[in-house]
């Protein structure tokens, strides 16, 4: 390959290329959590975060390949009560 005719692609990562496009969807007025930085501040683990997202505990979004969380939906999840049903014995 010709060296002048190198394109952004081959000169930037992809990954930092992501993070602009990503940047430029979400609304600036909203903190979002990853994954793991949701994890940390309900001081659970990825797998039980998982449980949450498939039981509607927690709103998950996706963008591309990210799934992010609200910070504001994160902490109200928080401080809502849930009943757990469990089986008889």
């Amino acid at each position: 390959m010709n060296k002048d005719l190198r394109t952004a692609a081959d000169t930037q990562p992809i990954e930092a290329a992501m993070e602009r496009v990503i940047a430029k969807m979400l609304p600036k007025n909203d903190e979002y959590l990853t994954r793991k930085q949701c994890a940390e501040r309900l001081h659970i683990t990825l797998p039980t975060l998982h449980s949450y997202i498939n039981k509607g505990v927690l709103v998950a979004y996706k963008i591309g390949r990210r799934t992010l969380f609200k910070s504001e939906e994160v902490d109200a999840a928080l401080n809502k009560k849930y009943i757990i049903k469990r089986g008889l014995c």
